[in-house]
């Protein structure tokens, strides 16, 4: 289904920079595998030992310095909260040697590095897999290798693959896949600025839970399929595929893709550059495509759908909802880039330690927020936390020159009460990041952060609590953050996996009021509401309702009053809302409840009702008006996919 475009307000982009290497400070608390575990990095000498050592140890935070590692085996990390930090993306390889033994059978395929032990095992399964994470380094699989996996990745809740480079270094671009998403159960994580070159598969993803989302990511050369996706929930922006054959491959009806703002060029035919068959549902916004016979071909029943390229404004593969819509906005136009500073030497970080920070030790839990207050005040741009957890029970004012605050994988424990951990207020730098820092388990802080400020605040790589901000007219970027209570008042905020998980009686997931919002991936658990607007405008692309414990009596997982709202999402019927959304518009209020008979094909997954002061009625006419025989909305055999739902909507009349 084509749809109309409709121009949309647009937001300035920010500049995005980035330093060519990585260096932290020698108290970080990342450990270097060269000087603790004698890695060589020479390209020459087998350096299995030196990380089988370290996953041995349990390090977690492990920093690969320029070189080239080579291995002979997998390197099998297991668990969570491992995060692998390169030097430098180009100059730090990890390479499999070439024809080593065990990663010749291509229908046995190994990985060269795993982030949870078993591969492929149907037995097996975590869903506990926080924070791992691979940043600024590449894998390389060697030559000879057809069985080989580059990356084997699980992660859950928070963790990224960033700025990392995969490839076949075989002449006929030989191995598995470059990234491989076939454990269960994967996601959801952010996986950005990464490019795939050969292999079989650039992108494999074979599991139906828990969502993933890609952001400039780019694949060349691969021999079957840029990626291959068989039911997993994939949000996608910016990719840019150079291949023969096609960009993407999705197949069953569990299989739910989103792309924005993608290039697929260098195609032949007959081949299209996105096929998306079996029930797969595909929503594509402003492609442009090169070399293909078509764009797209979709096949929802039993029929393929063709669509001639080469630019596509937009598609969607199943009926909008409500079906009455008959055109749908397509995202904004321009989305800014989340801001980036490089990094400075190391004269100019503050470490919180050096003004007199200490972490928790024991029972032993002291205020470090003076100490990190002194750190901020210090006038360096960096500051940064040697990791360890450190109890906060003062209020930190974030000011002055400092630009960027890294947690190096530290807790927070967070005992400020009502009071915010952060505060955020007017500053000598543009804007503000926080990065890779997680809360503790004992926190009591009811906001970790006070957003006071019209700058610009970046969130990212954090599992957090709270935001709030008490100005309006700032912006929020949030990429790769996990936790609950997000209040927005009139704020605009970008967001890149966003993983809210409320379940407390007083928690909330996301709260806006007067605001803009565009997130893109979000992965909720719990009984709460996922998203409530009053006023303003919000975009949700690719979410993913996982209401595990069941849900509030009165939960609807949209909730609307006045607020212009378009999405999509799965919702999982291990505990689903009934009400999906809740709309009060033009003094009316309608529900749009979940139904899960699904005898009649031609029964749209969502029932319009009207709530009439205590009771809920359905609108027969309309539903009945809102049957449609050529979709099929059921995700496997546990959920429901809503491809896109239009908001407001004017009832029947």
């Amino acid at each position: 289904m084509r749809l109309a475009s409709i121009l949309l307000v647009c937001f300035t982009t920010l500049p995005a920079t980035a330093a060519d290497s990585v260096v932290f400070p020698d108290n970080s608390g990342y450990v270097n595998i060269q000087t603790r575990y004698g890695a060589k990095g020479d390209g020459k000498t087998d350096d299995t030992e030196a990380f089988r050592k370290a996953a041995a140890d349990e390090v977690r935070s492990l920093y690969l310095p320029q070189g080239i590692y080579l291995v002979s085996d997998s390197i099998v990390l297991g668990g969570k909260r491992w995060i692998l930090q390169g030097e430098n993306r180009e100059k730090t390889v990890i390479r499999l040697k070439d024809r080593a033994a065990g990663f010749g059978d291509v229908t046995r395929p190994r990985p060269l590095l795993s982030t949870f032990g078993p591969f492929m095992d149907p037995k097996s399964a975590m869903g506990q897999a926080f924070r791992n994470s691979l940043f600024d380094l590449t894998i390389d699989i060697g030559s000879g290798n057809p069985g080989a996996v580059g990356i084997h990745y699980l992660n859950n809740n928070q963790g990224t693959i960033r700025n990392v480079t995969v490839r076949s270094s075989d002449p006929e671009k030989r191995g598995k896949a470059g990234i491989a998403l076939v454990t269960n159960w994967p996601g959801p994580a952010l996986i950005e600025s990464v490019r795939v070159e050969g292999f079989d598969v650039g992108i494999w993803s074979t599991i139906s839970q828990y969502s993933l989302v890609f952001d400039r990511v780019e694949l060349e050369g691969q021999r079957q399929a840029g990626i291959e996706n068989r039911a997993q929930t994939l949000t996608i922006r910016r990719l840019r595929s150079r291949n023969m054959v096609p960009a993407v491959r999705s197949v069953g009806g569990s299989a739910f893709v989103t792309l924005l703002d993608c290039d697929l060029n260098g195609g032949k035919e007959p081949a299209a550059a996105i096929e998306s068959t079996d029930g797969a549902t595909l929503i594509v916004f402003r492609l442009k495509t090169a070399g293909y016979a078509n764009a797209i071909r979709s096949r929802v029943r039993e029929e393929d759908q063709l669509i001639r390229g080469p630019e596509v404004e937009s598609f969607v593969s199943h009926p909008l909802l409500p079906t009455r819509v008959k055109q749908a906005p397509v995202p904004v136009a321009i989305i800014p880039d989340t801001p980036e500073a490089p990094l400075p030497s190391i004269q100019d970080w503050a470490d919180v330690t050096a003004f007199g920070a200490k972490p928790v030790n024991g029972t032993d839990a002291p205020d470090a927020g003076p100490a990190i207050q002194k750190a901020i005040d210090s006038g360096k741009p960096v500051v940064y936390f040697p990791r360890g957890t450190y109890a906060i029970r003062t209020t930190v004012q974030v000011r002055g020159k400092v630009q960027r605050i890294i947690g190096m994988e530290s807790r927070i424990r967070a005992l400020t009460g009502t009071e915010p951990v952060w505060k955020v207020e007017d500053g000598d730098a543009p804007f503000v990041i926080f990065e890779r820092l997680e809360g503790d388990y004992g926190s009591t802080s009811l906001c970790n952060f006070e957003h006071a400020t019209k700058r610009p605040l970046v969130l990212r790589h954090l599992m957090t609590r709270g935001y709030r901000n008490s100005v309006k007219g700032g912006t929020v970027y949030l990429d790769d953050v996990c936790g609950h209570d997000w209040e927005f008042r009139g704020q605009t905020v970008w967001a890149r996996q966003l993983n809210p998980e409320a379940k407390g009686k007083d928690d909330f997931n996301i709260r806006a009021i007067d605001s803009q919002l565009w997130l893109l991936g979000v992965k909720t658990e719990g009984p709460k509401t996922v998203f409530s607007g009053r006023g303003g405008r919000a975009e949700l692309w690719g979410g993913f309702f996982y209401a595990s414990r069941g849900t509030d009596p009165n939960a609807a997982a949209i909730d609307l009053v006045g607020s212009t709202f378009v999405g999509s999402w799965v919702n999982h019927l291990g505990g689903s809302y009934r009400p999906q959304v809740r709309q009060q518009h033009n003094g009316r209020t309608d529900e749009f409840w979940l139904h899960v008979d699904f005898s009649d094909r031609a029964k749209l997954p969502l029932i319009r009702k009207e709530v009439q002061g205590t009771e809920v009625l359905e609108d027969k006419k309309t539903n009945q008006q809102e049957r449609s025989a050529d979709s099929s909305f059921r995700h496997g055999s546990y959920g429901v996919k809503v491809p896109l739902f239009i908001a407001p909507t004017e009832p029947a009349k």
